[in-house]
């Protein structure tokens, strides 16, 4: 297994971002279209979901609920302008980080 550590992101599709919060603090993100990201505290990359328009919250949660957390100890969220641009984003970070909790099972 091999897991990415988190590089600063340079893409034209965030609008902004928060700041790295404990998993439990999910609560504190804005919700918003884009993609959120769970890491360790190493910074390696072990999970990576999107969250259509006023659903960033919802989808964390149901992420930590089905296990994709696992591993992982923070989360962030990068905001988009819409659902297109948070789908582009998600699958461009899944392609470059290829994040365990992102593989099939």
């Amino acid at each position: 297994m091999i897991v990415m550590k988190w590089e600063t992101l340079d893409d034209d599709s965030v609008v902004d971002s928060s700041k790295w919060l404990p998993l439990a603090e999910y609560k504190q993100l804005r919700s918003r279209s884009g993609v959120y990201v769970f890491i360790d505290s190493s910074s390696e990359v072990w999970y990576v979901g999107k969250a259509s328009a006023g659903r960033m919250v919802e989808e964390v949660k149901s992420a930590i609920d089905r296990g994709k957390g696992k591993g992982a100890n923070q989360v962030a969220a990068l905001y988009t302008n819409g659902d297109e641009a948070a789908k582009t984003l998600e699958s461009k970070l899944i392609d470059h980080y290829q994040p365990e909790n992102n593989k099939q099972k």
